[in-house]
């Protein structure tokens, strides 16, 4: 955004958030945050912190299957986050999805071994909004994506074997 580029790590068995300025590559800041324990991975296939960051120019979001939901300002001050159960997949290859944001909602596909759902979290302040079951299906590691069709706004979410739409 700007020049700013902002990514999730997994550095020295810590789970971070960075900030580069893009113009030169120089790290603004870094905010470790402690899992009490870290999701399944396998370390030649991805990281606990294999899902991208989103902002919308004010707020940057992040998602670690390991914690939850965390959102900072531009200069990194933690601004609210939502713990969520250590996510569990199939194969214990480790989440992938990463949030979207729309307007003033976040939105999360947790698609998991078990209790799979897609999450809506209020930006602002990282409370609930709703939260939608999905059916169970093998683990699925996409994000969800915001599209018009017909001029309505849907989120729509790939399964590993369906896709879904839904009223954000």
């Amino acid at each position: 955004w700007g020049n700013h580029i902002f990514l999730t790590t997994f550095a020295d068995s810590k789970l971070e958030t960075r900030a580069y300025d893009r113009r030169d590559g120089k790290l603004l800041w870094t905010r470790a945050a402690q899992a009490n324990k870290l999701e399944e991975f396998h370390q030649t296939e991805g990281s606990p912190a294999a899902s991208t960051p989103v902002t919308d120019g004010k707020h940057v979001v992040v998602y670690f299957g390991s914690i939850g939901l965390l959102a900072y300002d531009f200069s990194g001050k933690e601004l609210w986050r939502l713990p969520l159960p250590v996510a569990s997949t199939a194969g214990n290859f480790g989440s992938g999805t990463s949030p979207v944001i729309s307007g003033d909602l976040v939105f999360l596909n947790r698609d998991q071994a078990s209790d799979c759902s897609v999450l809506a979290v209020r930006l602002r302040d990282g409370k609930k909004a709703w939260e939608t079951p999905r059916p169970a299906s093998p683990t699925s590691y996409g994000s969800p994506i915001l599209w018009k069709h017909d001029g309505v706004e849907e989120l729509v979410v790939a399964g590993s074997l369906f896709m879904k739409g839904y009223d954000p």
